[in-house]
């Protein structure tokens, strides 16, 4: 999404840290699903088949990687995580004491009118809840939330409840960024300049 390469490329110009970036595979036994031509309906049967601890184990991989073979390089280990790969940096941050977690469109359920089907596990909304809760109750560092107004994936109230969740947190900070939408565009698709602003500005507050 487009605030996250803002975020790279931003760190990478200032030489203000190290950034790796991965995007989780989707297409776990995509073999047993019909493959459409619409790109809106492949991008939904991506999800399909794979669950939310497959995802998390994506994560561990990445981050396993980077602590065994760059740890001698770095002090601070900063996740961040846009939409579902928000809640993958959440619930892994108290496990790899993660200086700070910043989530992008995150939230600890998603509108399934926008996203079915979804993760295999996902479907029992207070079980998913739970899962969340318990893995973020004790992350003590600091925690950055950022939603759009008008993302109609990660529906306002689950998104700051996975805001509250952080509840041993040292610091806290919730933002809503007015229109825009769940890939962090305006609504016409445009990047906006206010968000390259915004985006910018929470840079600073990242160390």
């Amino acid at each position: 999404p487009t605030n996250i390469a803002l975020l790279r490329d931003y760190l990478l110009e200032k030489k203000l840290s190290s950034v790796c970036i991965y995007e989780s595979s989707r297409n776990k036994r995509i073999a047993d699903v019909s493959i459409s031509t619409s790109f809106e309906e492949f991008s939904q049967l991506a999800f399909a088949g794979k669950t939310f601890r497959d995802e998390v184990e994506d994560g561990r991989a990445v981050i396993d990687y980077i602590l065994s073979n760059f740890s001698h390089s770095f002090k601070k280990l900063i996740l961040i995580g846009y939409s579902l790969g928000g809640v993958t940096a959440a619930v892994l941050g108290q496990e790899y004491e993660a200086y700070t977690v910043v989530t992008f469109g995150s939230a600890t359920y998603f509108n399934i009118e926008k996203t079915n089907p979804i993760l295999g596990d996902s479907l029992d909304k207070d079980a998913f809840k739970e899962y969340i809760h318990m893995a973020t109750k004790d992350f003590d560092k600091k925690v950055i939330c950022v939603r759009g107004t008008t993302d109609d994936t990660a529906l306002q109230d689950d998104a700051f409840d996975l805001f509250k969740s952080f509840v041993a947190a040292s610091e806290k900070q919730y933002h809503e960024w007015q229109s825009i939408n769940h890939r962090f565009r305006a609504e016409d698709g445009s990047i906006s300049p206010d968000l390259i602003v915004k985006t910018t500005n929470l840079i600073t507050t990242l160390f």
